[in-house]
């Protein structure tokens, strides 16, 4: 049996617990009493509201090529705290459940997990727990507790006609792979741009401080169009686009019209940038605070008091995609 492969089957769930996913777990602060290995975790509270999400996704799905467990780990936590960055909560607390087959290596927890507390220490948060589970299609759920002194964070469903809308972040990278299909061997500059995505903080610091003046909010996730048309949809609101986002420059290089150029920037996902609709009288304060916090960011377009859809000014209609979990990458209707 000397060289046999360990895999997990081999190992039992109190050895990994103990060995390694144990040693990621926060400390307690003061004035907290339970911590691992019970089941549940008392906490301070880090603000008078508290904001609470659930992300979850097949592993499969986020391991490009390019990407190892330990991208992994550190891409499933900026997903799970970028919807909480958008409604202006600082997320604070973590609990992480895995389902890894039991052919799987220890060393894919192992690195997954490395990837998590790399996320984990980058953005000052608190891992606390989670489960370990059996599972022939692994996969890995986050759950995110965070903080807001927002009496109303922005939902998605509530902009205004006549709001303007700003985008952070920089895009075209993960559209340019969806496009090319270049799911192998990529341009270097997309590797680069895609293998940890980031997501700014200092987001949350704007929208809870503005919340009056920002109706609406979502995070660009399944690609920018995607979240611009649920924007549109659920506001029961048209969209004009005026102007491209902050978008990566080698583009031009693979693109001859304005109109490619949209489609890939639209088209993309993982972007973990913020997409806010805010009162018109607002546009230059909001902008002067991303300015403030160098956070890349440009005013794209109007709510438009139209039919439900987002078109772009002297181009019309463009075919916008998404992410299904289900189907892979489907066209919106």
């Amino acid at each position: 049996m000397a060289g046999r492969r360990k895999e997990l089957v081999n190992i039992s769930e109190e050895s990994l617990l103990e060995n390694i996913v144990k040693k990621f777990i926060s400390s307690k602060m003061p004035g907290e009493y339970l911590e691992y290995p019970d089941d549940v975790k008392d906490l301070i509270l880090g603000g008078p509201k508290i904001i609470v999400n659930v992300d979850g996704t097949s592993i499969g799905s986020v391991k490009l090529p390019w990407r190892s467990y330990r991208d992994v780990g550190w891409t499933i936590i900026v997903g799970a705290i970028s919807d909480h960055v958008v409604k202006g909560s600082f997320p604070r607390d973590v609990f992480v459940s895995i389902g890894l087959s039991k052919k799987n290596a220890p060393e894919i927890l192992r690195e997954l997990y490395l990837g998590i507390n790399d996320a984990i220490k980058h953005y000052n948060l608190r891992l606390l727990g989670g489960d370990l589970n059996s599972s022939n299609d692994p996969w890995v759920s986050v759950a995110v507790i965070g903080y807001t002194s927002a009496k109303k964070p922005p939902r998605r469903d509530t902009a205004k006609a006549g709001d303007r809308i700003i985008v952070t972040n920089i895009y075209g990278a993960m559209g340019y792979v969806v496009y090319n299909k270049l799911i192998q061997n990529p341009p270097e500059w997309v590797i680069k741009a895609t293998k940890r995505p980031i997501v700014y903080l200092e987001t949350a610091a704007i929208i809870a401080s503005n919340y009056r003046s920002i109706h609406a909010s979502i995070d660009v996730s399944d690609g920018l169009g995607y979240a611009l048309y649920e924007i549109s949809k659920r506001s029961g609101y048209g969209i004009e686009l005026y102007e491209k986002p902050i978008y990566y420059q080698e583009l031009e290089e693979h693109c001859s019209s304005d109109r490619c150029l949209w489609e890939y920037i639209l088209n993309g996902g993982e972007e973990y940038g913020a997409v806010i609709c805010v009162d018109k009288g607002q546009v230059d304060e909001i902008i002067d605070f991303f300015k403030k916090f160098n956070i890349p960011h440009r005013e794209i377009g109007i709510i438009l008091d139209t039919y439900p859809k987002v078109t772009i000014r002297d181009i019309g209609k463009v075919k916008l995609m998404r992410w299904d979990q289900f189907g892979g990458w489907i066209e919106i209707k």
